[in-house]
């Protein structure tokens, strides 16, 4: 199922679990994603593979060798949508770290908006993140449902605050 598919379905699927304001955020969220989409390709930096699940649990190594785990959720598409799940776990580090993947990016594509992709990437990785966990739940034994039963609707909300916060 493609992004804006999947997206539309786990939203419509949890509307009714959210407050009337949250659900207009994220209904109008829903209706201008195909828009979103389309102004985050503007923004200048081109497809690679994407992990899809990149956080400090799926990658060992020491200061001269790593090794990225867990490739099950990877696909083609835009690089940045790593980035919210790699800093939520960053803690102390996360501003640096933020500055650290703008700094590189921007010198692979310097006439990229970063922190407009930024902006937008976010409640886009979120989503997609919530989808990801409803294909999950949609697909496994009951249960095995208890340990990610809640994840759609947690996503959706940091959907909700990351808009928010570049409101």
């Amino acid at each position: 199922m493609l992004l804006c598919e999947s997206v539309t379905d786990v939203i419509n699927r949890h509307l009714d679990e959210l407050t009337p304001g949250e659900q207009s955020i994220l209904a109008n969220f829903r209706d201008t994603l195909p828009d979103r989409i389309k102004a985050l390709w503007a923004a200048g930096i081109p497809s690679t593979l994407v992990h899809g699940d990149y956080h400090p649990g799926n990658w060992r190594g020491n200061s001269s060798h790593t090794i990225i785990l867990d490739w099950g959720d990877c696909f083609i598409g835009h690089p940045l949508q790593d980035l919210p799940a790699l800093l939520d776990r960053a803690g102390d580090d996360a501003d640096e770290l933020r500055e650290h993947w703008i700094k590189e990016w921007q010198s692979h594509c310097p006439e990229a908006d970063m922190e407009h992709a930024l902006d937008l990437v976010t409640p886009l990785a979120r989503a997609r993140m919530a989808a990801v966990y409803q294909m999950f739940l949609d697909n496994i034994e009951p249960t095995e449902r208890i340990y990610h039963e809640d994840d759609p609707l947690s996503c959706l909300c940091q959907v909700i605050e990351s808009l928010a916060s570049t409101a």
